[in-house]
């Protein structure tokens, strides 16, 4: 049923190749694209391919991503291990292929790095397969794909890990997007109508301690690799900056092109990005681009990411206001050295 969506994945395709576009016509140093696979290719797809993943070696986990990636530098894909898929979805899946190529070579020819988001733990397993395919056929030089991955889940240091070495096996750079996580109220919900344990972290805080630690793994890696590994710390907290912060000057990383960026969303926490930006630090502002009514959704699930959001915003405020205080009291120092009138409304 899912197959007649194919039309509806090629027009996204397309899409997002104009965004390749926009990209470069603005003139940014490296600039970075968000990516949702579930945008070219079904869904329930991803989800079998998630089954197949998860019940494999991590030896056979390695051999089906090389599989993908085979197909994605121009050579023919072997299907057998996908031999649990029925003749329609092989076929879906080439098709899907064939777009993730295509997306691959339009982001190395115009050399913009690409983010791959993950979704839901019934298709995050899919969604690595893909994304490592993609590291794996394009990440030869330089980490261009990257992978995210959400400590709001208790498997996320393990994922991490493990998929690290799968790309490292098969000879391509890593690259790594760290959030806390968007579907906490979806991926309880559905745990508890099906029956399994929670995948989520039991509190905030337990989630802020798998994110540092994630993050130390990473930056250990990057010290011992370098630039073969590149990392973003996407996040709104400020104890997880300063981690990075530290752990960077203690690694000597450089903070420009150490292989180490920073992330929050335009309009928020410019009091985070604006003097890490300052300091020297590579920051990006995630900049959420289309129809209004498709945007809402994804600006409430990054709110709900993270808790410290909501109260960053009244720090901004407060920030803000004695900022302009400041600016406004050297004002008035300035015009009484120069004797001019000052006037009060």
């Amino acid at each position: 049923m899912f197959f007649m969506q194919e039309s509806t994945f090629d027009k996204n395709t397309q899409k997002i190749l104009q965004c390749f576009d926009l990209s470069e016509s603005l003139g940014v140093e490296s600039p970075f694209l968000q990516l949702k696979i579930t945008g070219v290719m079904s869904a329930d797809l991803i989800a079998r391919l998630s089954d197949i993943y998860n019940h494999s070696s991590i030896a056979t986990r390695q051999i089906l991503v090389k599989s993908v990636a085979a197909s994605m530098s121009g050579q023919d894909m072997r299907m057998q291990p996908f031999d649990q898929l029925e003749p329609k979805e092989r076929e879906s899946l080439m098709l899907a292929v064939q777009r993730l190529k295509e997306i691959g070579q339009c982001a190395s020819k115009k050399t913009v790095r690409i983010l791959v988001d993950a979704e839901y733990t019934y298709i995050n397993p899919g969604l690595s397969l893909l994304t490592l395919a993609m590291m794996v056929a394009f990440n030869q030089q330089f980490p261009l794909i990257w992978n995210t991955y959400q400590c709001y889940l208790k498997k996320t240091f393990e994922t991490a890990a493990s998929e690290l070495g799968i790309v490292q096996n098969l000879g391509g750079c890593f690259g790594a997007k760290v959030v806390r996580g968007a579907y906490l109220t979806q991926e309880r919900l559905r745990a508890t109508k099906l029956g399994y344990p929670s995948p989520i972290w039991d509190s905030y805080e337990l989630t802020n301690q798998n994110y540092n630690r994630v993050i130390r793994y990473f930056l250990e890696h990057i010290n011992q690799v370098g630039p073969r590994c590149n990392i973003i710390v996407a996040t709104h907290n400020e104890e997880s900056v300063q981690l990075a912060i530290e752990r960077m000057r203690e690694m000597n990383i450089d903070p420009l092109n150490g292989g180490v960026h920073f992330g929050q969303l335009y309009g928020m926490c410019d009091q985070i990005s604006f003097p890490l930006a300052s300091a020297g630090y590579a920051v990006y502002k995630c900049v959420p681009y289309g129809p209004m009514l498709e945007v809402l959704p994804f600006l409430a699930r990054r709110a709900m990411e993270n808790q410290g959001v909501l109260m960053g915003s009244r720090k901004e405020k407060t920030l803000l206001w004695q900022e302009l205080k400041r600016r406004m009291k050297n004002t008035l120092k300035m015009k009484s050295k120069h004797n001019l009138k000052v006037e009060t409304v």
